[in-house]
């Protein structure tokens, strides 16, 4: 579920930089890069200049 694409491209801009982060964060832990990748790429698409930069 975490690592569909279409999910992480409606919800992640809704979500602030710290909660992709955590999300990022968790999935990495769990072994599951590709979709931590996707949900920062997804929530970036629509970071707007002087959003902070992502940590995870």
């Amino acid at each position: 579920m975490f690592a569909a694409a279409d999910f992480a491209g409606d919800v992640g801009p809704r979500m602030c930089c710290t909660e992709v982060d955590a999300l990022a964060g968790m999935l990495r832990a769990v072994g599951a890069d590709t979709a931590a990748d996707t949900w920062v790429s997804a929530h970036a698409e629509e970071d707007q200049e002087g959003d902070s930069q992502h940590q995870a």
